[in-house]
């Protein structure tokens, strides 16, 4: 019988960081304009074999769904009953395409969001996340918060996650990532922002709009 609310953590394959807030907080704003939680955050993009089959993330997932659930919730968890944070790329990618965004990055692959709240204290504050450079040789260095150049998106690493078990507002039985730390392994091509232009759409219509009363 599996231990009853067993704490995974475990250690990702290497991917491709797609987006970060590992040195400063991140809220996310809901449609309504609602500020989400404050939280150190994590997008990064994987090949689907790297998470999915035995051996991979998914086996840390299931290992903790038994767990917290009993041996009927892997059933569940294979015929999709249970919300797990492993996203679908294509989909993702199909998403950001319609909404006029880039999604080379994610197409193909399979995507992970983690986060926390708490820094590389432990606590509920600023201050950063654990985060590290691959060293010359082969060792984890501290980045250090203030200069964080090295950490951008498109670079390769890994990160140390727990897997926490919870039910949704709906009921449903879900799973999530818990970040705990991120290592950089690679530098990698630096994905970019997007186009800004439309940011000044409002101000180019005004400034059009003064010139045509001007000329009348």
């Amino acid at each position: 019988m599996a231990d009853a609310k067993k704490k995974i953590t475990v250690t990702s394959p290497v991917g491709r960081l797609i987006h970060e807030s590992l040195f400063k907080k991140e809220a996310f704003t809901s449609p309504g304009g609602q500020p989400g939680i404050p939280k150190y955050k994590v997008e990064m993009a994987f090949d689907p074999e790297q998470v999915r089959g035995k051996g991979t993330l998914e086996d840390s997932l299931i290992e903790a769904i038994v767990s917290e659930w009993g041996p009927g919730a892997e059933d569940m968890y294979l015929d999709g009953k249970i919300t797990v944070p492993l996203k679908d790329g294509d989909t993702m990618a199909a998403n950001r395409v319609a909404n006029g965004k880039g999604g080379d990055a994610y197409e193909g692959k399979i995507v992970i969001r983690a986060d926390t709240q708490f820094n590389h204290r432990g606590d509920n504050a600023e201050g950063g996340l654990s985060v590290y450079d691959l060293g010359a040789d082969g060792e984890a260095v501290a980045v250090d918060p203030l200069q964080h150049d090295c950490i951008y998106r498109g670079i390769y690493g890994r990160m140390s996650v727990s897997v926490g078990c919870y039910l949704d507002n709906s009921g449903r039985k879900a799973t999530k990532f818990y970040l705990n730390a991120f290592q950089k392994t690679s530098d990698g091509d630096a994905i970019a922002s997007g186009d800004k232009a439309s940011a000044f759409a409002p101000m180019a219509a005004a400034a059009g709009a003064a010139r045509t009363t001007a000329r009348g």
